[in-house]
C-alpha cells in the first residue's frame, strides 16, 4: 500500500512539475515575446516619431535630402558613429526577432497539458493522500498495540524473574524442612562438626609427622590415614603403628580439645594425657615422646600420666606420686626436676 502510494504521489508530482514548468516557460515566453514586440514597436514609433521630425526639421531649415542635412551638421567622426549605432540597433534588432521566433517555435512544440489530466491528477492524489491517512491510522493502532505486548512481556519476564526466585527459596525451605525433620538436622550439625575437627586434626597429624600422614573422613563417616609420603593412598587407620595410631588419636585430641575452647570464655592451656603408653614398643615409645617434645614447644602445657619407667625418664619435670607405709598412710607427693 505504501509503495503504491508512494508511486503515485511521484507520478502526481512529475505531472504537476511537468505542467508548472510548462505554464512557467509559457508564461516567461510569451511576456519575453511581449517585451520584445512592445521594444520592438516603441523604437519602430521612436524611428518613425525621429524620422518625421527630422524631416519636419529639415525640410523647415530648407534642407531636401537627409544627406544633406547629416553632411551639414556631423563631422566625420561623428556620422562614423552614428552610423555604427544604427548598424548596432538594427544587428540587436534583427537578433530579437530571431529570438522570438524561436520562443514561438518552442511554444508550438512544447506538449501542452489539459485542464482534464491536472484534474485526473488531483483526483488521484487526493484518493492517494486518504489510503495513506487509512494506513496512518492503522500503523498508530499497530504501533499501540505493539506497545501493548511489550509492556506485558516485560511484566511476563518480571513474574517469570519473581518466580524462578520463589522456586528457589521453596527449594530451600524444603531442603530445610527435610533437615529439620527427625534428627536429621541434629546429624547434619554433628557430620558438620566431625568434618571441622578432622580437618583440624589432619593439620595436627600433619605437622607430628612432617607432612607424611592427614587425616580424613570416609565415605562411611569414619576415619582414614592419607599416606602423602606414599602417593597419597589412602589407608585405614588400623594399618598404623603403635606410634602413629598414639600420634592420629592426640592429634584427634588436641582438635577436640580446640573446639572446646572455642565454647569457653577461657583458653585451656593444659592438657593430660592418662596411660595409654604401656602398650608401646621402645621404636613406638620414642616416637610419642618426639611428638610431646614438639607440642610441648607451643603454649600449651601437656600433662602426662603413665607408670611407664621409660616414659617417666624422658620427662624433664615430674610429679611423683607414691603411697605411704600403711593402709591409712595415704599418698605423699614429690616433684623431680631433670
Amino acid at each position: 500500500m505504501k509503495k503504491k502510494l508512494a508511486t503515485i504521489r511521484v507520478e502526481e508530482k512529475q505531472s504537476y512539475d511537468t505542467y508548472q514548468e510548462g505554464e512557467k516557460d509559457h508564461r516567461q515566453s510569451k511576456e519575453k515575446l511581449t517585451k520584445i514586440e512592445s521594444a520592438w514597436e516603441r523604437a519602430q514609433q521612436e524611428l518613425d516619431q525621429g524620422t518625421q521630425k527630422a524631416i519636419d526639421e529639415m525640410e523647415k531649415e530648407g534642407f531636401l535630402r537627409r544627406d544633406d542635412l547629416l553632411n551639414a551638421l556631423l563631422d566625420e567622426k561623428e556620422l562614423e558613429k552614428k552610423k555604427e549605432w544604427i548598424e548596432a540597433y538594427l544587428d540587436q534588432s534583427k537578433e530579437m526577432q530571431r529570438e522570438i521566433k524561436a520562443l514561438k517555435n518552442q511554444l508550438e512544440n512544447r506538449k501542452k497539458i489539459t485542464r482534464e489530466e491536472v484534474n485526473h491528477q488531483e483526483q488521484l492524489f487526493q484518493e492517494g493522500q486518504k489510503k495513506f491517512e487509512e494506513a496512518t491510522r492503522k500503523r498508530g493502532a499497530v504501533e499501540q498495540a505493539h506497545q501493548e505486548i511489550q509492556r506485558k512481556h516485560q511484566r511476563w519476564k518480571e513474574l517469570s524473574h519473581r518466580h524462578k526466585n520463589l522456586m528457589q527459596e521453596n527449594r530451600l525451605l524444603e531442603r530445610l524442612k527435610l533437615l529439620l525433620r527427625g534428627d536429621r538436622f541434629v546429624e547434619f550439625l554433628a557430620q558438620e562438626q566431625i568434618e571441622f575437627v578432622a580437618q583440624q586434626a589432619s593439620e595436627q597429624l600433619k605437622m607430628m609427622t612432617q607432612n607424611r600422614y592427614a587425616l580424613e573422613i570416609s565415605s562411611d563417616g569414619g576415619f582414614v590415614i592419607r599416606d602423602d609420603a606414599n602417593g597419597s593412598v589412602r589407608r585405614p587407620v588400623a594399618s598404623l603403628s603403635g606410634g602413629e595410631t598414639f600420634q592420629a588419636s592426640l592429634a584427634l585430641a588436641l582438635a577436640l580439645s580446640a573446639q572446646i575452647q572455642l565454647q569457653g570464655r577461657y583458653p585451656l592451656e593444659f592438657f593430660f594425657l592418662d596411660e595409654g603408653f604401656g602398650s608401646l614398643d621402645a621404636e613406638s615409645l620414642d616416637v610419642v615422646i618426639a611428638t610431646l617434645e614438639r607440642l610441648q614447644l607451643g603454649n600449651r602445657s601437656i600433662g602426662v600420666i603413665s607408670h611407664v619407667q621409660e616414659l617417666q625418664q624422658r620427662l624433664h619435670r615430674r610429679l611423683i606420686v607414691s603411697q605411704k607405709d600403711g593402709i591409712l598412710g595415704g599418698s605423699q607427693v614429690r616433684v623431680e626436676i631433670g
